[in-house]
């Protein structure tokens, strides 16, 4: 993939998820039965295969997944603000 798909507004950043989301997304996650993330499910490996397969998705023009992140002046590459159930996909087919 070539360039970079992400935009930014005084409040909001969309984009792609990137390695260093991890512990953010993983808090922002929860079983709905529990509450809590699936720690045994949701590793740091998982999570990186999740990317990489994304990843492709977007260099195979096959689909396109954001995460919506909360800018503020202390932490400018955002937090999320929705977990990955309801990140946005976008399908090109």
């Amino acid at each position: 993939m070539t360039g970079t798909l992400t935009t930014q507004t005084e409040r909001l950043t969309i984009r792609p998820y990137q390695l260093t989301d991890f512990p953010s997304w993983l808090a922002q996650s929860s079983v709905p039965s529990s509450g809590q993330p699936d720690v045994a499910v949701f590793t740091e490996d998982w999570f990186e295969a999740w990317i990489a397969e994304e990843q492709q998705r977007a260099a195979d023009d096959l689909g396109y997944c954001f995460g919506v992140f909360r800018t503020t002046a202390s932490d400018p590459s955002g937090s999320p603000i929705t977990t990955p159930g309801w990140s946005s996909r976008f399908s090109s087919v």
